[in-house]
């Protein structure tokens, strides 16, 4: 026999109970006001590339959170940033009773410029410059591998330092040709950009920038 839709719905707000006598406080950020829940979490321990269980976890929310792919999740005991990769339900007897998403922990705050054509107010001769788009974005950024997983053995891992890979954030537009600047390093060309990897994040492949 069918559980009683009113006892199914039961299970949702029974499991946001919990979570907001137990759980971990977050605070999602990039918002109009910063807005504070309670979460769950579990770490990853399989080696998956280009990351192990250092660098990402598999968060639990409340069926009605306001978290979604995308977003950037402050940890407050933890004093540690995350994005959120993906954001799906976990559905019983046609009900969302909690949802449920991987994040990445944020280990770089860049920022991004868009080249444009400006005349030399000396020489008026036109050359290019560099448009501010986003500024201090958190995210997460990784150096390329080839030829290995994270688990073989360093001897075996080839890195291409010119090469970088950005997890960046959709709801940020990022075009072919922008410059990244990561904080304290050199700037970056965007090669090229994966849209459909996550729901709410860009795979931003980046290349040393030799450009003035």
């Amino acid at each position: 026999m069918p559980r009683n839709l009113n006892t199914t719905k039961g299970i949702g707000y029974d499991i946001a109970d919990v979570l907001d006598e137990l759980g971990m406080c977050v605070e999602i950020q990039e918002r109009v006001r910063p807005i504070i829940e309670k979460v769950d979490y579990d770490s990853n321990s399989q080696m998956t590339k280009p990351f192990n269980a250092e660098h990402f976890l598999m968060m639990m929310f409340t069926h009605a959170t306001r978290i979604v792919a995308g977003d950037l999740l402050y940890a407050v005991a933890q004093n540690v940033h995350y994005r959120v990769m993906n954001c799906f339900p976990e559905i019983f007897e046609d009900t969302v009773i909690y949802k449920q998403g991987i994040v990445y922990k944020c280990n770089e705050v860049v920022s991004v410029y868009r080249p444009e054509e400006v005349r030399d107010p000396k020489t008026l001769r036109m050359q290019t410059g560099w448009r501010p788009i986003h500024a201090n974005v958190r995210s997460l950024v990784t150096d390329k591998l080839y030829g290995s997983e994270l688990n073989t053995e360093m001897s075996f891992i080839q890195l291409d330092l010119r090469s970088r890979i950005l997890y960046f954030p959709k709801k940020f537009e990022v075009l072919q040709k922008d410059r990244v600047m990561v904080m304290g390093g050199k700037p970056y060309e965007v090669t090229n950009i994966e849209t459909n990897t996550f729901p709410g994040m860009n795979v931003i492949y980046l290349e040393e920038d030799t450009r003035r």
